[in-house]
C-alpha cells in the first residue's frame, strides 16, 4: 500500500476526524492538481515558483456536509484571500471531495491564471484622481446547484458588475469579487463581497436578477471575479508590500498610544496636531484621526446599515464622493488596525482602545441622538448617512 493509499484509507475509516480529513485534502485532492510545482506541508501547500501558500481549514464536518475555508497568501496581494466552500454528499468523503473540487474549479483556476499573467477575459480602464488605471478581469467558473437560470445574454453577471466595479477601483493592485446567489423555492438570497467585505449595494443589484428566477425551483450560483491592475498603471505608493505594511502598523501604533491619553473630544481635536508631528506622513495622520473612530464604530454597530462611500473635502475644494473600497489607505488602515488589536501589541488594552475610538466617532454621537428621539430604536433599523470629512489642503486622496 502506498503512502497516499494509507492516507485515503485512514480518512475513510475515520471520516469525522478533521486532522485526517485535512491530510486527505492536501495529499489526495489538491496535491498535483494545478499546473505548477507544489510542496505539501503538515497543514498547507506551498507553490514555490509563485511564492503562494494555500491553507485549508475545515470549519464544519458531518456525515453529509463539509465547510472548508481556503486561505491563500500571495506576494502581489496586500491581504490573504479567503474562499469558503460547502460540499454535500452521502458521506463525509463525498462532501470533502465536492467542496475541494468546487474550490479548485471556481476559484483557484482563474486565480492562478491571474498570477501567471495569462490572458484576461476582459480589460477595463478607470480614472482615479486624474490618473488612468488599466485592469485585467478574470471570470471564475460558476459553481451551480439545482436548476440553471435562463439568461438572455452572455456573461449576465459581468454585465451588471461592469458599470459598478469601476466606482470601487482606485490604485489597489488587486481585488476579487464573490457572488453567492440563490433561489430556494421562493426564498431569494443575493450576496456580493469585495475582498471579503459585504457590498449591500451590489447585492441589491444582483437581487433584481434573482427575483426573476422561478419560485418553484431551487437554483444556486456562485462565481468569483478576479481583478488585477496592470503594473504600468500602478501609481507609486510607499505602503505596498511587507515594508509598507510595517510602516502602516507603526503609524497606527503611535496613533493609538496618543489617543489613549485623550479623555474627551476637546483633547481628541488637539491630538491631530501632535499626531501630524509624530508621523512623517500628514495625510496618514489625518486618516488615522478621522477614519479609525468610524471604522471601530461601524464594526461595533454592524447590524446598522452603513453607506459604502464617503465625501472628502480637501481644503477649499468641492467635496469628492469616494467608495471606501477605492481608498488604499483606508483599506490598509482598517486591516492593520484590527490585526494589531488582536495581537500582543494591544491585546491587554483591546477593549479600552476600541471603546475610546468609538466614543470619539460621529457614528456614536448620531446613534446617541437617535436613541434620545426614539427609546425603542433597534440598531438593525438604523441607516446611517455618509460622512463628509473636511481635511487640510495638503491632504492626498490615495
Amino acid at each position: 500500500m502506498t503512502e497516499l493509499e494509507k492516507i485515503i484509507d485512514d480518512f475513510k475509516g475515520h471520516q469525522l476526524d478533521k486532522d485526517k480529513a485535512l491530510k486527505y485534502i492536501l495529499w489526495n485532492n489538491v496535491h498535483n492538481k494545478l499546473k505548477t510545482k507544489d510542496i505539501v506541508g503538515d497543514s498547507y501547500i506551498f507553490y514555490p515558483d509563485m511564492d503562494i501558500t494555500l491553507l485549508p481549514r475545515i470549519s464544519e464536518l458531518t456525515d453529509q456536509t463539509a465547510v472548508i475555508d481556503f486561505y491563500i497568501s500571495a506576494p502581489n496581494w496586500e491581504d490573504y484571500l479567503l474562499d469558503s466552500t460547502i460540499g454535500m454528499g452521502d458521506s463525509a468523503v463525498e462532501a470533502i471531495d465536492m467542496a475541494t473540487s468546487s474550490f479548485l474549479w471556481s476559484f483557484m483556476e482563474k486565480f492562478m491564471a491571474l498570477e501567471n499573467d495569462e490572458k484576461a477575459d476582459t480589460v477595463i480602464e478607470t480614472d482615479f484622481m486624474g490618473n488612468t488605471h488599466s485592469w485585467k478581469i478574470y471570470f471564475g467558473n460558476i459553481v451551480a446547484f439545482g436548476e440553471k437560470p435562463e439568461f438572455k445574454e452572455k456573461n449576465p453577471y459581468w454585465n451588471i458588475l461592469k458599470d459598478e466595479l469601476p466606482k470601487r477601483l482606485g490604485n489597489q493592485k488587486n481585488c476579487y469579487v464573490k457572488l453567492n446567489l440563490s433561489n430556494i423555492y421562493g426564498t431569494k438570497i443575493s450576496e456580493c463581497q469585495i475582498n471579503q467585505v459585504d457590498s449591500k449595494e451590489l447585492g441589491a443589484l444582483f437581487l433584481k436578477m434573482v427575483e426573476e428566477w422561478d419560485d418553484e425551483k431551487f437554483t444556486s450560483q456562485i462565481m468569483t471575479f478576479f481583478v488585477s491592475q496592470e503594473k504600468a498603471t500602478v501609481s507609486e505608493y510607499e505602503y505596498f508590500g511587507k515594508d509598507g505594511r510595517e510602516k502602516i502598523k507603526n503609524a497606527i501604533t503611535k496613533a493609538v498610544q496618543l489617543v489613549m491619553n485623550c479623555e474627551d473630544k476637546k483633547q481628541y481635536k488637539d491630538y491631530l496636531k501632535i499626531l501630524k508631528k509624530e508621523l512623517n506622513d500628514k495625510t496618514l495622520a489625518e486618516e488615522c484621526y478621522y477614519f479609525l473612530p468610524e471604522i471601530c464604530a461601524e464594526n461595533a454597530f454592524k447590524d446598522a446599515s452603513f453607506p459604502e462611500y464617503m465625501m472628502i473635502k480637501v481644503g477649499k475644494n468641492a467635496p469628492v464622493t469616494l467608495y471606501k473600497a477605492q481608498l488604499t489607505d483606508y483599506t490598509l488602515i482598517k486591516q492593520n488596525f484590527f490585526e494589531l488589536l488582536d495581537s500582543s501589541v494591544f491585546a491587554k488594552n483591546k477593549n479600552s482602545i476600541y471603546g475610546k475610538y468609538i466614543m470619539f466617532s460621529n457614528t456614536y454621537s448620531e446613534l446617541q441622538t437617535m436613541k434620545k428621539d426614539n427609546e425603542n430604536l433597534k440598531i438593525e433599523e438604523v441607516a446611517m448617512k455618509p460622512i463628509s470629512y473636511s481635511v487640510s489642503k495638503d491632504f492626498e486622496i490615495r
